[in-house]
């Protein structure tokens, strides 16, 4: 038979000094882990985000309630819980404790007096997830208010007001959108507003993605993502995107693509058939773009490629642009395997 266990269950704030605003949480573990959690934002959420941004220590944690020595659920009564709700399709409030219930009260009462739902990082008013959308004694608050301004808007005729507990679908968009805004790129404020930023993000950004494993990026990197400034792109495009954005980083000249150089990507690719090329000439990343910029600005009407020193491999240092005369002569100055191949 397991043993019980006593815990200490706290109601915390969270404040951050660079702007003022706040947060209100409760924790059945200790308060200095459940800060550290948030500081790696291991579950993407606003004060998680405020802390990437700015840093730890411009943040102060304090206690503004405890309720010691708590009798804490066992592994058993959380299991048989979880049963009971689903077999009779009950919210997790029916079936809390009497303290899991002070604590989430207490968890009201203080986001209500610290007033962060509105004018700091909490998104709810706090309580269990089946009671956040309602306040103190089942008072409509700030979600209810943000359906009615949604519904009576323009912008619903996109779809209702949408949160990210609504299904898997809202959720894995919310996580995708936090991600990319805390990790990658920038989001606009229109996407990451408080409030109605989400359903706007949802409609006019994800269900515009196509089907399969794909990444949010902008079409402009210099711009934050918005709905004129992005794009989903696949694995494959991804990495495309890397390469080209080191090639200008490292080399300094813009990445030309084969469509907009159909001619010369012609002639490449004859003379990769034709000759044998050096390796940076042949590689498979930037070989394309050194030949380009080392090679092709010489480029003549006489549209054949030899070495200067009349060895088989024409490269950066030894290549001349010559006549169709000329590459006869050059073929028969080669060693008969060279010349036959």
């Amino acid at each position: 038979m397991s043993k019980d266990i006593y815990r200490t269950y706290s109601i915390y704030k969270i404040t951050n000094s660079f702007n003022g605003r706040s947060y209100v949480g409760q924790t059945k573990e200790p308060p200095a882990r459940r800060f550290n959690s948030h500081c790696r934002n291991e579950f993407p959420s606003s004060i998680g985000n405020a802390i990437q941004e700015h840093g730890k220590k411009n943040f102060d944690f304090e206690i503004l309630h405890e309720f010691k020595n708590v009798r804490h659920p066992t592994r058993k009564e959380k299991t048989l819980r979880s049963k009971l709700r689903k077999k009779y399709k009950c919210s997790g409030l029916t079936l809390m404790t009497r303290e899991e219930l002070l604590l989430n009260f207490a968890e009201i009462f203080w986001i209500a007096v610290h007033d962060t739902n509105e004018n700091g990082y909490n998104n709810t008013a706090g309580g269990n997830s089946s009671n956040q959308n309602r306040g103190w004694k089942g008072v409509p608050v700030w979600t209810d208010v943000l359906k009615e301004q949604w519904a009576n808007s323009d912008e619903s005729k996109q779809g209702p007001w949408v949160s990210r507990d609504m299904n898997k679908d809202c959720h894995k968009a919310y996580a995708l959108r936090s991600w990319t805004n805390s990790l990658y790129y920038p989001i606009c404020d229109r996407w990451m507003e408080r409030g109605n930023g989400f359903s706007r993000f949802y409609y006019e950004c994800w269900k515009k993605k196509p089907k399969g494993i794909v990444k949010l990026l902008p079409i402009d990197s210099s711009k934050p993502i918005g709905p004129d400034n992005f794009q989903w792109l696949d694995s494959r495009q991804v990495d495309g995107e890397r390469i080209r954005k080191e090639w200008e980083k490292s080399y300094g000249k813009p990445w030309i693509f084969p469509e907009d150089a159909h001619k010369a990507h012609v002639l490449y690719d004859t003379v990769r058939v034709r000759r044998q090329l050096s390796e940076e000439w042949d590689e498979y990343k930037y070989g394309w773009q050194r030949f380009y910029w080392e090679c092709y600005p010489f480029h003549s009407p006489q549209k054949c490629l030899i070495s200067t020193d009349g060895s088989p491999v024409i490269g950066k240092d030894n290549f001349k642009w010559v006549s169709k005369a000329e590459v006869r002569v050059w073929n028969k100055s080669l060693p008969k395997e060279a010349s036959a191949a």
